[in-house]
């Protein structure tokens, strides 16, 4: 059995919460144990990693990581970065090594803009939207690029890891506008700036419970996702990204006059799915194997790092829709 089965096999659901017309279910599970690493904003935060710009002209699908933490840091797939020439997102889920500096593949998630508005990335309070962290992930998962050997240079890694630039804006874009957001510069971040409040009312309902590490999304009735981290500690660091992610979804879906309500054989029916789907690896950005996973009515991927699965992620054929 592979480390992204034997995670998957051993989850048990808790009992549901609902808060408008998203549902959460909570997942544990015991993993081997994972090597300590810590997560992007407590790197940022105690000020022992630099995300720039690779240089003063700067390159789209690719961003400069140098870490000063002694131990490795997570990166977290759809992740936003706000700052330097334009706001981005991570295309894939990267455990950056202590002490090093790696590049990032990464998409544009503000297409009107081009200038400095600071030197330094910070990190967003949010996580790309799960639609289009979907359709990304689908895409990335029908790609067949050879997996990227040492040494190759920054236009490889961005290939490998193609979330297709012109996909990612037009999401952006849609969303801006079903949502009825007004931005300059046609950034997904003022979009979740606008519905802060309401994103907000989540938060307060749905918080993450003890022992949680991971959670199911159903969106009226229908289970569009599943996210698991290696460690309780990290999924609630990171558990307000991910609601987000889901929450911003949630806010647009229509007012159904008999919801289905999803149970927990929901739940288990799409971790099937996800447990029987292909499996492709290639070299992580960082340290590791990325996982791609195409299954039946499913997509998604996974960080697996000395056999413990960092994070996973895999969406519902409906959601990327």
């Amino acid at each position: 059995m592979t480390a992204i089965s034997i995670l998957l096999s051993g989850v048990s659901i808790g009992e549901p919460r609902r808060h408008g017309r998203l549902e959460i279910f909570p997942l544990f599970a015991v993993s081997p144990d994972a090597d300590a690493f810590i997560l992007l904003d407590e790197a940022l935060a105690a000020n022992s990693v630099d995300v720039t710009e690779t240089s003063d002209s700067g390159s789209v699908p690719v961003l400069r990581f140098l870490s000063k933490a002694p131990v490795p840091v997570l990166l977290l797939d759809g992740e936003e970065l706000i700052g330097a020439k334009q706001n981005r997102i991570l295309n894939t889920s990267i455990l950056a090594p202590a002490g090093a500096e790696i590049l990032l593949p990464v998409s544009c998630v503000e297409q009107g803009r081009w200038r400095y508005s600071s030197h330094n990335f910070r990190a967003a309070d949010h996580a790309l939207f799960a639609k289009a962290r979907a359709r990304k992930a689908s895409r990335m998962a029908a790609m067949h690029e050879r997996p990227r050997a040492v040494g190759e240079s920054p236009a490889h890694l961005a290939r490998q890891f193609d979330a297709d630039q012109h996909e990612v804006w037009s999401d952006v874009s849609a969303k801006l506008s079903r949502m009825r957001v007004e931005s300059v510069s046609s950034a997904i971040s003022d979009g979740y700036e606008s519905y802060g409040e309401r994103l907000g009312e989540f938060e307060a309902a749905l918080a993450a419970v003890p022992g949680q590490r991971g959670a199911a999304f159903a969106l009226n009735g229908l289970v569009v996702g599943i996210e698991l981290l290696a460690t309780e500690a990290a999924f609630r660091a990171i558990f307000r990204k991910l609601l987000k992610s889901y929450a911003f979804d949630a806010l647009e879906e229509p007012e159904l006059t008999a919801p289905q309500v999803p149970s927990k054989a929901d739940v288990e029916a799409f971790i099937a799915r996800v447990l029987g789907a292909s499996v492709s690896w290639a070299p992580s950005a960082g340290l590791g194997s990325d996982a791609r996973l195409a299954g039946e009515g499913c997509a998604g991927h996974a960080l697996v790092h000395q056999d413990a699965v960092l994070h996973l992620a895999a969406f519902d054929e409906q959601l990327a829709l």
